[in-house]
């Protein structure tokens, strides 16, 4: 009976000092990118996958990397529909044993860049690395960053440059956010961030007080850049165009007054951007031809308040 005892320890010992195979980080991604937004990166943003959306990205490279990203958002605003079929699925499901592994709950899966443009359709994760790969496209280097909301297990991703030591976030639609302002926007549609990170070696965190205020020294930029636009359109600036009474050299006028809470967000970096933005949606607005025009431009409520005059 002690010999037993004895043997059947001895052979414990040795079951359980048997190596367990671990599944390497590399075969571990290579079978759930679609489901892993961090292991998806080097799967989805490779040159190959890059390539597939050559042609949407050559038509939106600008002037730089904060042309190139502003142009993205307008183009995603413009042409891809949140899915929200695949965001009421149940996200997958994970299950790692030794070697192998299994997904359940496989439908919220990852796109890559050319299905999102395909389908035009998809969800964040969706976005973001099409974001990413058309900013690569056009040699600019872009960041996946994660967010974790207060009392909300579910999360959100979205994508990121960094544009003279400061990081924006772009998330689907215009504007670009600094920290502050993404912070303000998820606040608005009724969630609180707890943090934001963006996705790299070092996992840096942005400090969401830290942000932008727009002033009236950025809503007289403003106005000075739209003034060129009109200019270029060979109509004259004249100042005596202001409040209701129409100057008695003309003969017509037209009153045109746009509100954009995009001040809430807005950072010099995108000046440009901004102005261009805009003046297209003033442009779009105009019917006929006008020999005159005066604008302001002010900061009113978070918001930018334009009144364009027009005159024949």
């Amino acid at each position: 009976m002690r010999w037993l005892l004895i043997f059947t320890a001895s052979l414990l010992v040795l079951c359980t000092s048997l190596p367990v195979e671990k599944l390497s980080e590399e075969e571990y991604c290579s079978k759930v990118w679609r489901y892993d937004y961090k292991c998806a990166l080097n799967y989805i943003l490779n040159d190959t996958e890059i390539q597939k959306v050559s042609s949407v990205a050559e038509k939106l490279k600008g002037e730089d990397c904060r042309d190139t990203a502003w142009k993205i958002l307008e183009w995603e605003d413009e042409n891809l529909k949140y899915d929200f079929e695949k965001a009421n699925l149940p996200p997958p499901q994970i299950v790692v044993r030794g070697r192998e592994v299994e997904v359940y709950d496989f439908g919220r899966y990852i796109q890559t860049p050319y299905e999102t443009i395909v389908k035009r359709k998809g969800i964040c994760t969706d976005y973001a690395f099409l974001t990413l790969a058309l900013l690569r496209y056009n040699g600019c280097e872009g960041y996946l960053v994660n967010v974790t909301f207060e009392k909300d297990d579910v999360g959100h991703v979205a994508a990121a440059i960094m544009v003279n030591g400061t990081y924006f976030i772009l998330d689907q639609h215009l504007p670009p956010f600094d920290a502050e302002g993404y912070f303000v926007k998820w606040m608005k549609d009724g969630k609180k961030i707890e943090r934001v990170e963006i996705v790299n070696e070092n996992s840096t965190l942005l400090e969401l007080a830290e942000g932008y205020k727009a002033t009236k020294r950025d809503a007289e930029s403003l106005e000075s850049r739209l003034c060129l636009y009109f200019e270029s359109m060979g109509i004259k600036r004249d100042p005596k165009l202001s409040g209701d009474v129409l100057p008695g050299n003309y003969r017509e006028g037209y009153i045109l007054k746009l509100n954009l809470e995009m001040a809430e967000y807005y950072h010099p970096e995108f000046e440009k951007q901004y102005s261009e933005h805009i003046f297209k949606i003033l442009k779009g607005k105009i019917e006929g031809r006008y020999r005159a025009f005066n604008i302001d431009v002010s900061v009113k409520n978070a918001s930018f308040e334009v009144t364009l005059y027009l005159a024949r």
